[in-house]
């Protein structure tokens, strides 16, 4: 198939801007790097991605390996409250698996823009199977203990951190320009729909056999990495290239430079980086909830969880049918807005069930309630900022400014330890309290000093999700600078104005895709 890259079924000559060579039930595979067509609406247009074949081999294997991520954190989270009974343990390894990313994001970058992307995904898959498997036979054989789910925890944070900037840099390769903020969004659908199945199949599982949650895990794991092998990038990668033969310290500081030079990135960054600090340690607290305040057991940890991502997934979908650069910065502003709030409403679930006279049963509803409208508004934020990420960066530097973006994880765990802090002295209901309006304040400071966020674009840069791409047809990114407000150089490395960058040009015919 290597051979008819760009050709029409029929074997004609390539039809530029035509439809993908492997479209549906063809192999992995599909766009062929050529200037994409601008493509109609409609009911369905979420889900053009899907059309290629390659992204949607990426997007099957990930939403099983994200499964299995989301059923680690619950099965791991409920076993060290099972162990210590302790809110601070249960942060403490929580924050193990998260403070890798701190110190390795950026050379996770490094390697991303190096290295082919998707060997890399492969390699992530192999270590997390065999942190499942690890983990499944010490809570069989009953040799666990807390020290042993701190140290899993740190190798299992350790591959992630190290492999995430690829899992996201990748998308931009497997769809054409003009469908990468409406393939990214669909991408976090993996996230919000991991954290639907992942919750429910962990809390079930752990309350049979608790070991089987591990296991379920790393069969899930066992079948995303076969998946992944039968991805074809579609256009030469930036990897190896000019950009990324110095040493790393070099490829980090050019890195680093982008987002300074670009302010609605460094926005975009810190706004991340509010979201994640504030936004996510309430789901390390689940457990504690669902086990002391609630009254619900692992079964109501199941529900509580997949609430949230029901939530996810709704506004993952809005996001991919609405995906212009106006409408993400419209998502982004409204989740930002509410995620805190319904977090900390989230929290007073039984203060709320007390004051309409119900019990726990009722306080549970409220809290489900909640939980699912805090899972929509986060995943609007986090969606949205991710696809403008994506869309404004080029290809030879997406790895490095994903890890830069990704990096925020590596602050969660102080966020984690200190909200595990609070919540030991005065309870995890006024703890989660405190962090969700600490996001709100936040994100109303950053929306203030960082106008680009929440001003409209001007229109000749629009049509990222669907229509024609931004800028310059050919180049399916914006002109330098316009997203920012300003106009300036081109980026090192970035092909002129009117000519596609190596990573869309057009391939001759009969090369192979890069494997």
């Amino acid at each position: 198939m290597a051979s008819q890259a760009g050709q029409r079924p029929g074997g004609g000559p390539p039809a530029a801007g035509g439809p993908p060579a492997n479209g549906p039930g063809g192999p992995p595979g599909g766009w062929s790097g050529g200037a994409p067509q601008a493509e109609r609406g409609g009911p369905f247009r979420a889900l053009r991605p899907f059309r290629y074949g390659s992204y949607t081999a990426y997007w099957a294997g990930s939403i099983l390996s994200i499964t299995s991520f989301f059923m680690l954190i619950i099965a791991r989270g409920w076993l060290t409250f099972d162990i210590t009974s302790s809110d601070l343990w249960v942060t403490l390894v929580s924050a193990a698996s998260l403070l890798p990313a701190l110190f390795l994001s950026i050379l996770g970058g490094v390697i991303a823009d190096r290295f082919n992307r998707k060997h890399i995904l492969i390699a992530s898959e192999i270590s997390n199977f065999a942190t499942h498997i690890a983990l499944a036979l010490l809570v069989l054989t009953e040799f666990i203990e807390v020290w042993h789910l701190v140290a899993l925890s740190l190798l299992h944070g350790t591959m992630f951190a190290l492999s995430s900037p690829a899992r996201f840099s990748i998308v931009p390769s497997l769809v054409p320009p003009n469908l990468i903020a409406n393939a990214t969004a669909l991408s976090s659908i993996m996230f919000s729909g991991g954290a639907l199945m992942g919750p429910v199949a962990a809390g079930f599982l752990l309350d049979v056999e608790p070991s089987f949650a591990f296991f379920a895990g790393a069969a899930l794991v066992g079948v995303s990495a076969p998946l992944f092998l039968l991805i074809k990038l579609n256009a030469a990668p930036a990897w190896g290239q000019g950009q990324q033969r110095g040493g790393v310290f070099e490829n980090i500081i050019e890195g680093l430079r982008h987002i300074r030079e670009r302010k609605i990135l460094l926005g975009l960054v810190l706004m991340g980086m509010v979201a994640t600090f504030f936004g996510m340690p309430y789901q390390a607290l689940l457990p504690v909830f669902a086990e002391e305040i609630l009254e619900a057991g692992p079964t109501g940890l199941g529900w509580l969880g997949m609430a949230g991502g029901v939530g996810g997934t709704i506004g993952s979908l809005l996001i991919a049918t609405f995906s212009s650069v106006n409408q993400l910065k419209a998502w982004l502003v409204a989740g930002s807005l509410g995620v805190g709030l319904f977090i900390a409403g989230f929290a007073q679930a039984t203060w709320f069930a007390g004051l309409l006279g119900l019990d726990l049963s009722g306080a549970f509803i409220i809290a489900l309630i909640f939980a699912g409208v805090a899972g929509w508004f986060f995943q609007m934020v986090m969606t949205g900022n991710f696809s403008l990420v994506q869309v404004l960066t080029p290809d030879q530097l997406r790895g490095r400014v994903m890890s830069v973006r990704l990096i925020v994880f590596g602050f969660q765990p102080f966020a984690l330890i200190v909200t595990g802090v609070i919540a030991e002295i005065y309870g995890a209901p006024f703890a989660v309290t405190l962090t969700g309006l600490g996001l709100f304040i936040c994100s109303v400071a950053l929306l203030s000093f960082f106008p680009a966020l929440r001003k409209k674009t001007d229109d000749a840069v629009q049509g990222v999700g669907h229509g024609p791409p931004m800028g310059d047809p050919q180049r399916g990114g914006p002109p330098n600078g316009v997203a920012d407000g300003h106009s300036g150089p081109p980026v090192d490395g970035e092909a002129p104005a009117g000519r596609p960058p190596a990573a869309v040009a057009e391939r001759p015919a009969g090369s192979s895709p890069a494997d």
